[in-house]
């Protein structure tokens, strides 16, 4: 597949929070997702929706995946690691077991390239003090 784009699909579904622990300054959940589970590939990332049905809060959060499990006990499940750092950060970090949460995903092109693979995203740096830029990591 060299020089080609892998064609990759996005799917939205609405995940159950299966686990949730304490890391550090951070807050690794892991999501039942079996349709993201099952299209993720590494270096991709998803959005979270944030607030509940009834917040104010409209744009969603983007997270790398941590570790994706296609399958298992539940089903397909997708982890990430939230930092608090604003009011939608601070209420991911607030979900417990079997709370719900819309997930977009998986996001990211991928491009292979030679030996390695090339990812490229758009990031946001900052706390919004800096318009997003692309960036491209090679493997």
């Amino acid at each position: 597949m060299s020089g080609r784009e892998l064609r990759a699909r996005v799917t939205q579904e609405v995940a159950e929070v299966i686990a949730t622990r304490r890391v550090g300054a951070y807050q690794h959940l892991t999501l039942v997702a079996p349709g993201v589970a099952e299209l993720a590939r590494p270096g991709q990332f998803v959005a979270l929706a944030v607030g509940g049905e009834t917040s104010g809060t409209l744009l969603r959060r983007s997270f790398s995946i941590h570790k994706v499990s296609p399958s298992g006990t539940y089903g397909g499940t997708v982890d990430v690691v939230v930092a608090a750092h604003g009011p939608g950060t601070v209420w991911l970090t607030g979900l417990r077991a079997h709370d719900p949460v819309d997930v977009v995903g998986p996001l990211g092109t991928m491009l292979a390239t030679g030996n390695g693979v090339t990812v490229t995203f758009t990031a946001a740096l900052g706390r919004l003090t800096h318009p997003p830029a692309p960036v491209t990591v090679t493997v």
